[in-house]
């Protein structure tokens, strides 16, 4: 999960830091981070509530990706970690920090709708987006709240950090246990096109 400024002028990172209220379309109510310190690199994350739009996403009972609570009834997730066709057996958890330890309430969702973009591609990985809506909407607490996202037309920096979280594979090819984040540059909005330059 990567957040920015509702504005995109500036992602936003996490360390020992606080939540900063601020509101999206609609004036939902979302959280970012206010950087305190910043570390390079991966590390566990033990502090409750640290990504608290995070949401844990199982297929068949079974850790599938990961995904931002972007609503309270909407989850932003990959195409490529989705199909359609399991969405029985599709559920979020949301509020998980470790999965083996003590943690802060986790609640656990069905999914009744999944809309992926209808030009995403498993071969190339173009338009590799889906939403996920859950079967009721979610109360928000200190361990689940919606990420705030760019605003449209926004201009990222390449260079500028920011941090990303989740239960992916690690370098040693093992799935962690607890939350785990990583410091990693912005690639920016030039550089992006020059890699996807047939995608706008």
């Amino acid at each position: 999960s990567v957040g920015f400024a509702p504005d995109g002028s500036e992602p936003f990172s996490r360390g020992q830091d606080s939540k900063i209220p601020c509101t999206v379309t609609g004036g939902q109510a979302c959280v970012k981070k206010a950087v305190k310190s910043i570390t390079i690199g991966v590390r566990q994350t033990t502090t409750p509530g640290i990504s608290p739009w995070l949401a844990f996403i199982t297929v068949f009972k079974q850790f599938k990706c990961g995904g931002s609570l972007i609503s309270d009834q909407w989850v932003l997730t990959a195409a490529q970690c989705i199909s359609p066709q399991e969405i029985g057996d599709t559920a979020v958890f949301l509020g998980v920090q470790n999965l083996t330890g003590p943690f802060p309430p986790v609640v656990g969702l069905r999914v009744d709708k999944i809309i992926c973009h209808p030009d995403y591609s498993n071969l190339t990985l173009k338009n590799n987006i889906c939403l996920l809506k859950l079967s009721t909407p979610v109360n928000f607490t200190d361990y689940i709240q919606p990420i705030c996202l760019a605003a449209e037309n926004s201009t990222f920096y390449a260079g500028t950090n920011t941090w990303l979280t989740g239960f992916g594979i690690t370098s040693n090819l093992t799935f962690p246990n607890i939350l785990q984040e990583a410091n990693v540059p912005v690639v920016g909005n030039n550089e992006c096109q020059c890699y996807y330059e047939d995608l706008t």
